[in-house]
Parts: structure tokens; sequence; C-alpha cells
């Protein structure tokens, strides 16, 4: 799975409060972990996409 944060993001925390295994805010803004995604948390990605107000969250 590849996601793409834009630089629309606000650093509001949505898609942290989703999964905050996956997505992470760092002083640099909102990083997704790669590394650390599983097929497990393939409806939480999902959700987070969705919360995110900005819609800064892309799938490719």
């Amino acid at each position: 799975m590849n996601i793409f944060i834009t630089n629309n993001c606000i650093n509001c925390g949505a898609c942290v409060q989703v999964n905050s295994t996956i997505f992470e805010i760092t002083k640099n803004g909102v990083i997704y972990n790669k590394e650390k995604y599983t097929e497990e948390f393939s409806d939480d990605l999902y959700d987070a996409i969705y919360s995110c107000p900005v819609n800064a969250i892309h799938l490719y």
C-alpha cells in the first residue's frame, strides 16, 4: 500500500487517532509508517483517509 500525505496536511491528528501505529505526528508533520503496515490495518487506513478534514491522505 502506498500512501502520500500532501502539503495540505494541517497536523490535526485525525489519522493518528484512527491508528497511531501506522500514522505518527512528528515535528515535520504527519508521517505514514509503511514498514509497520499489515493487512490487519487496512480498515484503519481507509478510515484515516476518510477522516482527514483536508483530504491530505492519498492511496495509490
